[in-house]
């Protein structure tokens, strides 16, 4: 069973000298590829380097809450969905987002924040001390497969770092 998702957004593009080094850090073998997958104590995990699709970083504007167009990605999927498989992976991407001061793309909505819902793009949201922790989540909308509209949060480091220590914990699946 497939676990929970998150991407790590930077504001200038990864080197492949960056990108080497992290995929030695991960144990993923050899460079090469796109994808590959690789062990987190001991549990199964996979890295995605660069961005999903040539349009990522211009369908949502994040450049007006962030201060900053995002320029490249490093996307992690856990391959289970236990409360371990959650909390490794908040972990993986908090240590990256902090090493390379980028935020933490949840893949979708957490249970906190708010939600943007409904048949129009929303104007991005960014809140302070999001459901009283630390940090700033960032809120927008997106266009759905079946053409509603729906929520995208994202999280600096002090929010992520907060959201793992808080008893509501979890990275969306």
């Amino acid at each position: 069973m497939a676990g929970p998702t998150a991407s790590v957004l930077f504001p200038s593009r990864v080197t492949d000298v960056r990108r080497a080094a992290l995929r030695t850090r991960l144990g993923c073998g050899a460079p090469g590829g796109t994808y590959d997958d690789f062990q987190l104590e001991g549990r199964p995990f996979i890295v995605s380097l660069g961005p999903s699709s040539p349009r990522e970083f211009t369908e949502i504007d994040l450049s007006q809450l962030l201060g900053w167009t995002p320029e490249d990605r490093v996307g992690f999927a856990a391959m289970c969905n236990d409360a371990e498989d959650h909390r490794l992976l908040a972990c993986l991407s908090l240590e990256l987002a902090e090493e390379a001061d980028g935020i933490v793309d949840f893949d979708g909505a957490l249970s906190i924040g708010p939600h943007i819902e409904g048949v129009g793009p929303a104007a991005p949201m960014r809140i302070s001390k999001p459901g009283g922790l630390d940090g700033v989540l960032f809120a927008t909308s997106y266009k759905t497969v079946r053409g509603s509209f729906t929520t995208a949060h994202y999280g600096d480091v002090a929010f992520v770092r907060a959201w793992l220590a808080d008893p509501r914990f979890h990275m969306v699946k």
